[in-house]
């Protein structure tokens, strides 16, 4: 099963900004891509369920 989410979005991508803060991503830090390109990690955990 999928227990996590990950996004990585440009911090200069607004509208991608929304979505993650919109669907309660929790930021995570920065890395940089195959491109060389510095993007935000954002993780969405899936709720444990007792």
């Amino acid at each position: 099963s999928i227990e996590s989410v990950v996004a990585l979005i440009s911090s200069a991508n607004l509208v991608s900004l929304n979505v993650v803060r919109a669907n309660n991503f929790v930021f995570i830090g920065f890395v940089v891509d195959s491109d060389n390109e510095k993007l935000e990690k954002w993780v969405l955990q899936r709720a444990s369920c007792a």
